[in-house]
């Protein structure tokens, strides 16, 4: 087997730290002096009557203030990233919603604030549970 890049080794790496080998389940939330900025994250594409939701970030966040995107969040300890994708919809959009497919999976380096930050992100179509379902917004 040949070399595995470096930038691929890293993620491989997190992912050994990070979960569980049966349960994909994060089993550590603190890597400091692994991958100091490093975080797992979903990504929800919802799709209802041929319609994609984005939502608009808040000015004041840390991470890409204003722009528009698909609901996203970190997976937290002891969760996978299917229940963190589920959680994450209710808690941004207030909707239940079940996974269609996995959309893709792939390494990011993102600014919060001054500083580079890695994520690992899953990307997942989903649909609402309940047809017309209203959207109700975190604040």
């Amino acid at each position: 087997m040949g070399a595995v890049p470096k930038s691929i080794s890293g993620v491989l790496t997190c992912l050994f730290l990070l979960f569980c080998a049966n349960c994909m389940r994060v089993k550590s939330e603190n890597i400091e002096g692994k991958m100091k900025n490093f975080r797992v994250s979903v990504e929800a594409i919802v799709v209802q009557d041929h319609k994609i939701l984005l939502t608009k970030r808040a000015d004041d966040c840390k991470v890409a203030p204003g722009v528009w995107n698909v609901p996203a969040g970190k997976v937290e300890k002891n969760e996978g990233p299917l229940d963190a994708v589920l959680r994450e919809c209710f808690e941004e959009i207030g909707l239940n919603v079940v996974v269609s497919h996995e959309a893709a999976t792939r390494r990011h380096t993102i600014k919060v604030g001054e500083e580079d930050a890695e994520r690992l992100y899953y990307t997942y179509v989903v649909e609402p549970v309940e047809a017309n379902a209203e959207v109700i917004l975190n604040r």
